[in-house]
Parts: C-alpha cells; sequence; structure tokens
C-alpha cells in the first residue's frame, strides 16, 4: 500500500486498534506509564495549511481515534482567526481531539540563551486562546534548536520533554519521509508505546512529492481566498 495516502493512513488507525493500542494524548501520562497497556499518542503539526486536515479529521472520527493536533499562530501561510480555521479547530475539539500550539522557534525574538522563551510562548498562548476560545494545554515544538532549549521551562508542557522521548517510540513522516513503515512496526510488536507524527499537507488521495504536496496545499488556500474575496469584494472579477 502506498505511504502518503488516505488509504495508507486509515489502515494505519485500524491497524492500531486490531493490534490492541489505545489512542491518547499528550498528558495521559497513567496509560504511557502503565505497563500491561499499549497506546499511541498520535500527532500532527499544522505547518502549511489546516484546509489539508479535514480528510485526517474524518478517518479519525470514524474509527473512533483521537489525535493531537498542534496549530500555529503566527504563519505567514494561515491566520488563526479565520473562520473556517476557527471552525476545523472547534470540529476537531468536538470529536475529542486535543488542540495545541505549534511554536516555531524561526519567528525571532529569541535570544541565543533562550532567556525570553517563556515570555514568547505566552505571547503566542495569548493569540491563540484569542482565536480559538480555550487555553492550549501543550505545546509543540517547531524546528527547535540542537541545544538544551528542552531544559528551559515554559508555563505549559511541550512534546519535546524527555518524558515523551524517554517511554514513547517515535515514528514521523517530517521531510515528507517515513524513516520506518508504520503499518510494519505496528505489527511488530515490538514498541508498546508509540508516538506517531503525521503532517497533513503531505497526504491525499495519491502520493505526491513533497514539492506537489504543498502546492496542492497552497492552492486550497488559493481558492479559499478566492472565495472570500468573492463575498466581501464584489469588484473582484469586474474587468
Amino acid at each position: 500500500m502506498e505511504p502518503f495516502t488516505y488509504a495508507y493512513y486509515e489502515t494505519v488507525i485500524t491497524e492500531l486498534q486490531a493490534h490492541d493500542y489505545e489512542f491518547v494524548t499528550y498528558g495521559d501520562t497513567e496509560a504511557i506509564l502503565d505497563p500491561d497497556r499499549k497506546c499511541v499518542v498520535l500527532r500532527h503539526d499544522v505547518d502549511i495549511s489546516p484546509l489539508c486536515i479535514p480528510p485526517i479529521m474524518r478517518i479519525e472520527h470514524r474509527n473512533n481515534a483521537v489525535s493531537t493536533y498542534f496549530f500555529m499562530v503566527s504563519s505567514p501561510l494561515y491566520n488563526p482567526f479565520d473562520v473556517e480555521v476557527v471552525q476545523i479547530v472547534h470540529t476537531l475539539r468536538a470529536y475529542g481531539n486535543q488542540i495545541g500550539l505549534h511554536f516555531n522557534f524561526l519567528d525571532g525574538g529569541l535570544g541565543d540563551d533562550y532567556t525570553t522563551l517563556s515570555e514568547c510562548v505566552l505571547d503566542q498562548l495569548a493569540l491563540f486562546e484569542r482565536a480559538y476560545g480555550f487555553n492550549a494545554d501543550i505545546v509543540g515544538y517547531h524546528s527547535p534548536p540542537n541545544t538544551g532549549v528542552n531544559s528551559v521551562p515554559i508555563p505549559v508542557p511541550h512534546n519535546f520533554d524527555g518524558f515523551y522521548a524517554n517511554n514513547l517510540y517515535y515514528m514521523g513522516d517530517s521531510k515528507c519521509v517515513l524513516l520506518h513503515d508504520f503499518i510494519d512496526v505496528i505489527g511488530s510488536g515490538a514498541h508498546p508505546k508509540i508516538q506517531l507524527l503525521t503532517h497533513p499537507v503531505w497526504w491525499s488521495d495519491k502520493r505526491n512529492t513533497p514539492f506537489l504536496a504543498i502546492r496542492r496545499a497552497l492552492a486550497l488556500t488559493s481558492q479559499h481566498t478566492d472565495e472570500w474575496l468573492e463575498n466581501n469584494f464584489k469588484i473582484f472579477r469586474s474587468v
């Protein structure tokens, strides 16, 4: 089965269920530490466009799976206050998913020693709460440096905390590459505790190159922008 397709992702979900994995979220330390329970934290980093989320969301919902979705509030690619983005976030939350802040270390404003990290995270958490109407209880780091930043305290838990690294076997699709075949790892039974990262932008009905996947996401955003202009600026299509 071809990776990076919705069919493959749905098979991942059903294979997890067939092998008795519980779907848990960050903060569920009881399940993660219980040696008699198999569990998986499904994580989605929303880097390019939230408009790529609905097919993944529907797959999970119809299979009674829950995930953690990390949203940026400072991305030049999407607006957290956009009505459609807010609707997606609230639908995800109504389905029982965890919604967290995706904090981007590339945004700037951080000193070399990260003494302002807590302040920057607090600023973005405030924007998050203003956009979505609830507080994020988990922060997901985007492009963290390979230094001791994980030891710098911030106001809420983050997914690079050593607890998760030490207790969950990590699999991901960063850079549109699977370092492990998800289905093979699940079927092997070798890892009863898993953290599985996907980026919705990479997934579609058929496998795409990274370039085509990103272009597809940007096309969804462009279509959404055109619809907004049509509804709000009557001269948009005038000659």
